[in-house]
């Protein structure tokens, strides 16, 4: 299919049968089974973030300064949001639907309620600095934003900052596998320039006012690189990191081991996981890919 130089960002359809690939220039939309493009929207800048809705309705895409919320199907503008003051680095959809998260290069994210798209947060870290990362919890009750030096945990509910933590280097992308209601299986992975992918357990206090952040592991590859992009697995078992050494790895919770891995020619600028598991999607410079995850088998190749 023919996308425009670099794929910033891909994402799975919640039923594995699309892949959103933003590009230079383009958004496009590939069916799964053979790669090919069944739809594109055309843009006047980069595509650096797309995402799904739980739901699958709905697709998010960021350019440069602005979003949009899009129809999955048709492309359509369903939400066109004010100028952001900064370039939209990072979107995602809370498990639950009802939030839209964006994080731009400004000291603040921002939370939108996807009922009325009217914002209801704007989560800050603590002393301020550019925030580069979002995710939420799996049950939707956490926001967490990532930035330079910084982790930041809030309440979706009460709204509050319930915890925070400084870190080495940048948090240039965040995973969770955090669930507020079942601590002992808290964990946060981050993307850090560093070269490591961190590993962060969370443990709530009793009354559930604030969270701790706490190291549990740091995931070194052979060669020291930055980490761009972090993702789990569905079961939370697994964890793929990529950036600028062009490979993509996936690594095994349990003993913290490398499980398989796959070499691309360029950085790799992005990656997702299918909802089932079974595949995840990786973007470089010119093209994406989609491979088994298991195996690490490619099994699709979408270039220009």
């Amino acid at each position: 299919m023919d996308l425009e130089g670099t794929s910033y960002a891909v994402a799975f359809s919640p039923d594995g049968e699309l892949l959103a690939i933003g590009g230079d220039r383009v958004l496009a939309l590939c069916r799964t089974s053979d790669g090919k493009k069944v739809n594109q929207l055309a843009f006047d800048n980069a595509v650096r973030a797309v995402c799904f809705s739980p739901d699958g309705r709905w697709i998010a895409a960021g350019s440069e300064h602005e979003a949009w919320v899009l129809d999955s199907k048709t492309l359509a503008e369903i939400k066109a949001f004010p100028r952001f003051p900064e370039t939209v680095r990072r979107l995602t959809f809370s498990p639950d639907g009802k939030y839209l998260g964006v994080a731009t290069e400004h000291e603040k994210a921002q939370v939108f309620e996807t009922q009325s798209w009217k914002e209801i947060m704007a989560p800050e870290l603590e002393g301020g600095g550019r925030v580069l990362s979002i995710a939420f919890s799996r049950d939707s009750q956490w926001v967490i934003v990532g930035g330079v030096g910084k982790l930041g945990l809030w309440s979706t509910k009460d709204r509050k900052q319930l915890g925070s933590r400084l870190i080495t280097g940048e948090a240039w992308d965040v995973a969770s596998s955090l669930t507020a209601t079942s601590p002992a299986a808290n964990v946060l992975a981050t993307a850090n320039t560093n070269g490591t992918t961190e590993l962060w357990m969370l443990e709530p206090s009793g009354d559930g006012r604030s969270v701790e952040f706490r190291d549990d592991y740091q995931l070194k590859p052979s060669s020291l690189s930055i980490v761009r992009t972090v993702a789990f697995s569905p079961d939370g078992r697994y964890l793929a990191s990529a950036g600028s050494d062009g490979t993509a790895r996936i690594w095994q919770l349990g003993d913290r081991l490398e499980r398989t891995r796959k070499v691309h020619a360029g950085e790799v600028t992005a990656l997702a996981f299918s909802d089932d598991g079974r595949w995840i999607a990786t973007g470089t410079n010119g093209e994406a890919r989609v491979w088994k995850a298991q195996y690490g088998k490619e099994a699709r190749r979408l270039e220009h």
